[in-house]
């Protein structure tokens, strides 16, 4: 999210007409990419397939989040969900159950209680929820203050699904490492 965060800036952040509910859902939007980022490191535990889901489709659906919160009164939710899900980082996806995975995130970020209710939860993990409204800092600064290691939890996966990726995780350091050795050869004379 501190990288995602790096790259809107302080004028794109007060943009949109509807700026209290942007900045909210631009929150969870990003919190969203973060998630689907993330899985990855779980390997098959994360997602299926491997798919290469990538910053733009981030600065695409905040470009259609503000384009639709500034063209609408009342926010499109389920035209923002189907616009995010189905078609940005849906167009990656190529299997049945990632795509139910992708909507069901969706469905809990992008919804009428990420702009309505105070605090609200991202995760089953108590220090994953919504921030107080305020500046573009105030963000900034909860992004910074939030753990630099995340539990799996965090990402639906049970607290185990960390071995898996920290196996090859090792498994490429080793790799590297045998490649910076020096080789044994022979030489004849």
């Amino acid at each position: 999210m501190k990288r995602l965060y790096e790259l809107i800036t302080p004028e794109q952040f007060q943009r949109v007409k509807q700026d209290e509910k942007y900045r909210k859902l631009l929150f969870t939007l990003a919190f969203f990419h973060s998630i689907v980022i993330e899985r990855k490191k779980f390997l098959q535990l994360g997602w299926n397939i491997h798919y290469t889901f990538n910053d733009s489709d981030f600065q695409i659906s905040e470009n259609l989040l503000a384009i639709y919160l500034d063209t609408h009164d009342k926010i499109p939710f389920e035209a923002l969900k189907y616009l995010i899900a189905i078609v940005i980082y849906g167009g990656h996806c190529t299997d049945e159950w990632d795509m139910r995975l992708l909507n069901t995130y969706i469905d809990s970020y992008i919804r009428n209680e990420v702009v309505e209710v105070m605090y609200y939860k991202l995760s089953s993990l108590a220090y994953y929820y919504m921030p107080r409204d305020g500046t573009f800092k105030l963000y900034k600064d909860f992004i910074n203050a939030m753990p630099t290691t995340d539990h799996p939890e965090a990402f639906g996966q049970h607290p185990n699904a960390d071995i898996a990726s920290q196996i090859q995780e090792s498994k490429t350091l080793f790799d590297t490492l045998l490649t910076v050795l020096p080789q044994n050869t022979s030489a004849t004379v």
